[in-house]
C-alpha cells in the first residue's frame, strides 16, 4: 500500500501511499515513522498532537496516559513472545547447563506482575500461550535458585561468571526486565551488566549474531507451530538471533510442513517442544497484551 519516500537512520521513515496499489490508493497519502528512543518524548509528543501513534510505552506511561484528554489506549491480546535469548555459539552459553542455571533462576511472575502490571500471560514455552499444539505441562523452570547454582556449579561456574545482557533503547519494558534480570542473576553469583544499544545498531548486531545475551521478542503472523518455530528456532535461519541448532527439532519442523494428522502433528510438536525446553536457547519470560496510545480520532486500527 506504500512506497518508501525518505530514510534517515535513527531518526525517521517516510512512506508515501502507492497509486497503483492493487486495491487502490490508500486513503492516508503520507505516513511518518519517526525514531524516539525515549518513552516519556513520546509521550510528550502524542499529548501535544504532535504525533497521531506511539508504541512501546511501559506499563506506567499508559496507566498515566488514561483518561488524558485527547488520547485513548487501544489494547488487545497478543501472541507476541517476549524472551531473554542466550547465543548457544558464545561462550558461556554453549554450555546448556548455563542456559538452563539462568531459566531456572528467573523470577517469572515477578516480570508478569511488576513489568506488565499483570497485563500479561505467561509464557510456557517455544510455543505462545493459546496456541493450538502449545502444551505448558512441559515446562520445568520454576524458580529454583539451588537448582540454578547446581547448574552453575556443575558447568565450572561455582564461584559465578560477568555476562553482558543488551537491550535496545527503543523498548522500555526491556529495560525494566533486564534490571530484574540483572537482580535476580546475582542471587545465584551472576554479575549481569546491562548494555543499551540505539535500535539500529541493536538489529544489526543480532542479525549478525553477535549478541551473547539478549532482551527481545518476536511475534509470528500465522500461529502454526511450523511457522512459529522455522522463524527463529530452526537451525540457520535469518531470525534465529541466538544461533540454536537441535538436528531432532530440525526434522521435526520439516516434516511439519507435509504432515496433515493432527494427532501425529501434535506428538511431533510435543517432542520438539520438550527438546527446546531442556535445551534452554532462551528463557521464556511474558506474553504480554499489545499496547498503542493514540490520538483520540485514530480509527479503524485491527491487530
Amino acid at each position: 500500500p506504500f512506497m518508501i519516500e525518505s530514510w534517515k537512520p535513527d531518526e525517521e521513515v517516510v512512506f508515501r501511499a502507492n497509486p497503483d496499489y492493487w486495491r487502490g490508493k490508500p486513503e492516508i497519502d503520507k505516513l511518518v515513522w519517526k525514531v524516539v528512543p525515549s518513552p516519556a518524548t513520546r509521550v510528550t509528543l502524542l499529548l501535544n498532537g504532535a504525533v497521531d501513534v506511539v508504541e512501546g510505552l511501559t506499563t506506567e506511561e499508559l496507566l498515566a496516559l488514561e483518561g488524558k484528554p485527547g488520547v485513548k489506549i487501544i489494547t488487545v491480546p497478543s501472541k507476541n513472545m517476549v524472551y531473554l535469548g542466550m547465543n548457544s555459539s558464545i561462550e558461556p552459553f554453549t554450555d546448556k547447563r548455563v542456559r538452563q542455571a539462568i531459566s531456572y533462576a528467573i523470577n517469572y511472575e515477578d516480570i508478569i506482575e511488576n513489568v506488565y502490571n499483570g497485563d500479561a500471560q505467561r509464557l510456557w514455552g517455544a510455543l505462545p500461550t493459546g496456541s493450538e499444539y502449545q502444551d505448558s505441562s512441559l515446562w520445568k523452570y520454576d524458580t529454583d535458585l539451588e537448582t540454578a547454582r547446581e547448574l552453575l556449579a556443575e558447568a565450572g561456574y561455582a564461584d559465578g561468571l560477568d555476562v553482558t545482557l543488551t537491550i535496545s533503547s527503543a523498548r522500555a519494558q526491556h529495560e525494566l526486565i533486564a534490571v530484574r534480570v540483572q537482580n535476580q542473576l546475582k542471587e545465584i553469583g551472576i554479575n549481569v551488566e546491562i548494555e543499551k544499544l540505539s535500535s539500529s545498531v541493536f538489529a544489526e548486531q543480532k542479525v549478525e549474531k553477535q549478541i551473547p545475551m539478549m532482551i527481545d521478542e518476536t511475534l509470528a503472523w500465522i500461529d502454526d507451530p511450523n511457522y512459529v518455530l522455522s522463524l527463529t528456532l530452526q537451525c540457520g535461519v535469518f531470525g534465529n538471533y541466538m544461533d540454536y541448532c537441535n538436528d531432532r527439532v530440525d526434522e521435526i519442523i520439516e516434516s511439519g510442513w507435509t504432515e496433515l494428522d493432527s494427532e501425529k502433528r501434535f506428538e511431533m510438536f510435543q517432542e520438539a517442544q520438550e527438546l527446546i525446553m531442556d535445551d534452554a536457547p532462551w528463557v521464556f519470560l511474558a506474553q504480554p497484551d499489545f499496547h498503542l496510545a493514540v490520538r483520540e480520532d485514530v480509527d479503524g486500527y485491527v491487530h
